[in-house]
């Protein structure tokens, strides 16, 4: 009898305290993480696509207003073939078609900070996404800017003062619209711009129509 309690005392002693069994319990969690591959791969997959989502936007937005400026200031009056406005209007909406088609897979084809504060307040856009999203677009259309600049200062007697695709109101208007025309004409259709995008884009709509739909609106 007293040598089992000696062995029953050696076992109570033996046995680590709570402190260390946590201790212990810690080191496996963490061991089991770095090991385990599936995890490791999760990780490294999400940060690889946040990159590709924000080159997407970068890219697109880049191409949009390279398409779409470039048509204004390069095309729409060209001598005797000019494009006019139809011309420029379908510009726009065919290189926001061809974008969506490439890379709005990837990111969703937003192109435009008004699409990405309008789908994040309808719940399509999380939150993590919206700056990087915005800032994307900025760089893309800076640097489209600069690049068309480039093309056009190219021209002799080229003044970037005429212009240089730039609208607004009152006689910066073509129409010679005033500011509360245009802040209306600007609010009823991004919102329709938005419905259109949210309807087509959502999943019991026809599939493979949305880039179509939204570059022609």
């Amino acid at each position: 009898m007293a040598a089992a309690r000696r062995r029953g005392r050696a076992r109570l002693i033996d046995v680590p305290a709570p402190s260390a069994i946590q201790q212990l319990t810690l080191e496996l969690i963490g061991a089991a993480a770095v090991s385990a591959p599936g995890r490791r791969a999760s990780t490294r997959g999400y940060s690889h696509a946040a990159v590709k989502k924000i080159g997407a936007e970068f890219v697109g937005t880049f191409w949009l207003v390279l398409g779409g400026c470039g048509s204004a200031v390069l095309a729409a009056k060209f001598p005797e073939i000019g494009i006019g406005l139809v011309g420029v209007a379908l510009a726009f909406g065919l290189t926001v078609v061809t974008m969506a088609y490439a890379v709005g897979h990837i990111s969703g084809g937003h192109f435009n900070p008004a699409v990405t504060v309008g789908l994040f307040a309808g719940g399509r856009t999380p939150a993590g996404e919206l700056l990087p999203y915005i800032l994307a677009q900025l760089a893309g259309a800076i640097v489209a800017a600069l690049v068309l600049y480039v093309i056009a200062s190219g021209k002799a007697g080229f003044d970037v003062a005429a212009g240089f695709a730039s609208n607004g109101y009152g006689e910066h208007s073509p129409g010679g619209y005033s500011l509360a025309a245009g802040l209306v004409t600007e609010i009823v259709l991004t919102a329709g711009f938005l419905f259109v995008i949210m309807g087509a884009t959502d999943s019991r709509a026809p599939s493979g129509l949305a880039p179509l739909a939204i570059g022609l609106t």
